[in-house]
């Protein structure tokens, strides 16, 4: 039987089994869920057949159709479900045929003899008209292969082929998923061109997309300070109880648990750090989950720590400065909820998907939907940002049993509320920089390879490459935790096709901005011959991206109108080119280029255009003031200003990578410059300067000069000043300090960190003390040799350990990285035997014996004066010093670098005894006398034993808690703000 013969038998069955019996008719439209009255309204028999019969096809029912039919008509010849369906297909293509407008879209076709295969599975046969490339492939029903632009190279649905009717809630829902799904299934791979067919790579967000981890900040409440009556004394607990309320706690999870947690959730994050990705992430999944693979969302968002089991909700995904534009538009009186969804179907209708006013209405009043809300920084004038925030808080409290979820840049966001948790994005981890390159290899190898076991290959070999030369350089490692960086990072590996990367952060931006640059030259669309012999080189390419760079640091933006972009270009190129038409036609090729291929400045928005990433604009500038003639009094007039910062950096880094001359005389220049926000300013930002360019390549009397400054800012004494005067002066000196570490003149050495050690000889000392809370016992106690680490161990150092075995990073941490103003910080929130870890590590690294102090070889280091042979009340003497030390009464509020408190320093020079953070030991909790033969130092004991704590911290006021003697305890899994360690060095292994 013929399709065409089928359908006929079909409708003839039809009209004799029911479509004349109202009663079941009425009652089959029921239970298939098909609008009866619609059908009622036709004029014929043969129409209200059609309808219904496609309708019964789009429902997936045809099987229980023709159940009925035989049930009805057990004699007729019924057609079989192959039959039925191609009927449909033949049916559809007669009565919808394909519009004219698509055809002049249509790059690809999928399949054999010229066919196309939409949402009702329509089999076009014959010419379609166009350019069309025929070739052959896999017919998948139930999708839409129509077209893909000419940017593409991969199938996106633009328009729906078929005339949908605007009444028909089932075909209408399913283009709105089919247009969700092909919308969101791809991402661009910027700068990468198909060796195949010339055209940009793309890659299937679901097999990029690598889980993001999210921080949050949170107050740590008493039980978590104190953790229950016993301890009253743990942690200098008499401190804290009155003042807990400075500590904060900031806690890792990934997003998947934050999404679970959070109802209404606003995810923050710098950028390119993946938060418009995981909104566009989140808008697939759940459309694929309530489109046609129902179970998806829990499937993805359920890991092994939480199960996430939601399905069946419609995502609304809306780019909030469409919105910002849109209401732009209308006086603030009429702003309400009604707007957001009113732009949001004027979206569709451009996209040939014409959605009725209360489309979204029962998905929203029901609490069936997830609004996905992105760019809230992107919404640029302040007043109208307020407009669109209160819009969105307006919109949540309307619709209260929805998700929502809103995105923005930390720099742009405007506090939200109506319930809303915040989320930060931390960094990537190692091993997620791996999945990300193993994953984007694998795309480009297989577009170049193919499938198989090469691909395989080329893709393990190039990801190992890279990972591990990320892994090994921390400059690179530092931007690798961006994604967008580490697709720059990527592509410049490739193109190297080596293992090698540049070590120095303005090397890598050279190298980056040149493989992006050149990828213009393959992409053949842009700035070709203008005439024979004619053509705009490379270099000018860059120049004009610099002078547009510089002029957007002067203004102060991260975006640039079209109008003014064209009228910089036309100022950069009129010099070029006398004739004006050359330089209108590069122009309109330059503005043509940024739309469809480069990856350095980019379309934000219709009209608006901004550098991919901020480095790049901050490069880029410095590249252009490195060019002027008077770069250096034209960067003394900006070293103040903290805008200028980066570019002022990346300027040095640049010069040197012309050579020594010019970059030291800048780095001169803005160490001796008089005019500085706060003292000593400008010589950090030199020595930061010096650290940027590398070493080597600034004249060695000026970095001696340097370093001298800041030296010198580092013996300023400290005593006699107080309160404002006496924190300005930490200050100042943790930034020298932090600086001169940085350039390597720290307290730890390579190439595993490991400390500066203070002897401590061998002999008798004086253990306890007769005051109250230090259990009064003095014993003379003997110890032999050993040596003790000049200060507490710094997230810089623990940071070598966590990179080298994969350990987890402490939760204050970004990521798996410390940010700079917290490397040379003691590291904090380790546990008793994350620290242990740590000391088998630096033992395994240095083939020495490294440990915890006992409490005994603690309390000696810190106070015993083996001259005087008499112990100090405190590590500097028998008076307390504010100036001494970081505790609660200075305000600090946090930690402090190490090693800046030099005037506390014990009688054997080693600093931080006393404040900054509390200091495991590996002694047990035990009343005195003390007995290092009574199993004190046992290290395998159970994990409920209490451990001793010794030194006092930064949210500790009262005094006596500093003493040398002053005992404290808190349990080995405990993680705490306030509580770091040291390490010895002993003669010979201790026994476990």
């Amino acid at each position: 039987m013929s399709p065409q013969l089928a359908l006929g038998t079909t409708r003839t069955l039809l009209f004799n089994a029911f479509m004349q019996d109202r009663e079941l008719f009425t009652d089959l439209c029921s239970d298939f869920g098909i609008p009866a009255q619609e059908l009622h309204d036709q004029d014929s028999d043969r129409k209200r057949a059609n309808l219904f019969l496609n309708a019964v096809y789009q429902l997936n029912q045809l099987e229980a159709l023709l159940d009925i039919l035989k049930t009805e008509n057990p004699d007729a010849d019924c057609p079989t479900l192959e039959q039925l369906g191609q009927a449909n297909w033949a049916a559809q293509c007669a009565n919808h045929p394909l519009p004219p407008n698509i055809a002049s879209h249509i790059t690809q076709i999928i399949g054999d003899n010229n066919t196309v295969v939409a949402q009702q599975g329509v089999n076009v046969g014959g010419g379609i008209g166009g350019n069309a490339e025929i070739n052959t492939g896999t017919i998948h029903k139930n999708q839409i292969y129509i077209v893909s632009d000419d940017q593409g190279g991969h199938f996106e649905q633009l328009k729906s082929i078929l005339n949908i009717p605007p009444n028909d809630p089932a075909q209408l829902l399913n283009a709105y998923l089919t247009w969700l799904i092909e919308k969101n299934r791809v991402l661009p791979l910027q700068g990468i061109q198909s060796k195949k067919h010339n055209q940009q790579v793309y890659i299937e967000l679901e097999e990029i997309y690598v889980t993001l981890r999210t921080v949050t900040e949170t107050m740590l409440d008493r039980r978590t300070a104190l953790l229950d009556a016993e301890r009253e004394m743990v942690v200098g607990a008499k401190g804290r109880v009155e003042h807990i309320d400075r500590i904060k706690g900031v806690e890792t999870i990934t997003v998947n648990r934050a999404l679970k947690e959070n109802q209404k959730l606003a995810i923050i994050g710098d950028p390119g750090s993946g938060k418009t990705t995981l909104l566009r992430y989140l808008a697939l999944i759940y459309a694929k989950d309530f489109d046609s693979e129902p179970g998806l969302v829990a499937q993805t968002f359920s890991d092994s720590e939480i199960t996430f089991d939601e399905r069946q909700k419609l995502p609304i995904f809306l780019e909030l400065r469409q919105l910002g534009a849109y209401i732009r538009q209308e006086p603030s009186y009429l702003d309400g909820p009604a707007q957001l969804l009113d732009l949001y179907r004027l979206h569709f209708k451009n996209q040939g998907i014409d959605l009725p006013k209360t489309f979204f209405d029962g998905y929203l009043n029901s609490g069936q939907a997830i609004v996905l809300l992105d760019g809230l920084d992107e919404v640029a004038d302040g007043e109208l940002k307020q407009r669109v925030s209160r819009l969105i808080e307006t919109f949540t409290t309307s619709y209260p049993s929805c998700r929502f979820v809103v995105s923005s840049r930390v720099a742009g966001y405007r506090r939200l509320g109506a319930g809303y948790h915040e989320a930060t994005i931390r960094e990537f981890r190692l091993d997620d920089v791996r999945q990300f390159l193993h994953n984007w290899y694998r795309k480009i190898s297989i577009d170049a390879l193919g499938t198989g076991p090469q691909a395989e290959a080329y893709t393990q070999r190039r990801t190992d490459d890279l990972a591990n030369a990320i892994a090994q350089n921390q400059t690179i490692r530092d931007l690798a935790v961006n994604p967008l960086m580490l697709t720059v990072i990527a592509l410049i590996h490739k193109d190297l096709e080596s293992t090698s990367l540049p070590s120095q952060r303005a090397a890598l931006y050279e190298q980056a901005v040149d493989v992006l640059i050149n990828t213009w030259d393959a992409a053949k669309i842009g700035l070709t011959h203008l005439q024979e012999g004619e053509q705009i080189s490379a270099t000018q390419r860059r120049l004009i991206l610099q002078a547009v760079a510089l002029h957007m640091q002067e203004q102060r933006t991260r975006e640039l109108g079209e109008n003014l972009l064209q009228e910089l270009l036309r100022r950069e190129l009129s010099p070029l080119y006398p004739d004006q038409a050359d330089v209108a036609s590069i122009e309109q090729r330059f503005m043509q280029l940024l739309e469809e291929r480069t990856g350095i400045l980019v379309a934000k928005d219709e009209g608006v255009y901004g550098f991919s990433h901020l480095t790049f604009q901050e490069y880029l500038a410095g590249c252009a003031i490195a060019n002027k003639d008077g770069y250096i009094p034209y960067t003394l007039e900006r070293t103040g200003d903290s805008w200028w910062r980066e570019t002022i950096l990346l300027e040095a880094g640049y010069l040197g990578l012309k050579g020594w001359e010019k970059v030291s005389h800048l780095v001169q220049a803005i160490a001796d410059h008089p005019d500085e926000p706060s003292q000593y300013h400008n010589t950090v930002l030199a020595l930061a300067c010096i650290n940027d360019v590398g070493d080597g390549k600034v004249e060695a009397t000026v970095q001696e000069h340097v370093q001298a400054k800041l030296q010198a800012a580092i013996n300023v004494p400290l005593k006699g000043k107080k309160d404002e005067a006496l924190r300005e002066a930490v200050n100042v000196r943790g930034l020298a300090v932090s600086a001169l570490q940085q350039a390597g003149m720290g307290y730890w050495y390579g190439p595993h960190g490991e400390p500066e050690w203070i002897t401590i000889p061998a002999g008798e000392f004086e253990m306890g003390a007769g005051v109250d809370d230090d259990d009064k016992l003095i014993h003379n106690l003997p110890l032999p040799e050993f040596k003790i680490s000049r200060v507490p161990i710094t997230n810089g150092q623990y940071f070598l350990f966590t990179t080298d075995t994969g350990y987890e990073a402490p939760k204050h941490w970004e990521g798996d990285t410390p940010k700079d103003e917290i490397r040379n910080h003691p590291v904090v929130q380790l546990t008793w035997h994350d620290c242990l870890k740590y000391c088998d590590w630096l033992s395994q690294k240095t083939g020495q014996a490294i440990i915890l102090p006992s409490e005994a070889e603690w309390e000696k280091a810190a106070g015993w004066d083996a001259v005087k042979q008499q112990k100090r009340a405190f590590p500097w003497g028998d008076e307390f010093d504010l100036a001494k030390l970081n505790c609660d009464s200075l305000g600090l509020n946090s930690t402090s670098p190490v090693g800046i408190f030099h005037e506390g320093a014990s009688p054997y020079g080693v600093l931080d005894m006393a404040g900054n953070v509390w200091e495991w030991t590996r002694s047990h909790w035990k009343e005195y006398e003390y007995d290092p033969d009574d199993g004190l130092e046992d290290l395998t004991a159970g994990v409920d034993v209490g451990r001793v704590l010794r030194g006092g911290s930064f949210v500790n006021f009262n005094q006596d808690l500093f003493r040398v003697a002053y005992r404290s305890r808190d349990v080995p899994y405990d993680r705490i703000v306030n509580i770091g360690f040291r390490v010895v060095l002993l003669s010979s292994p201790i026994s476990s």
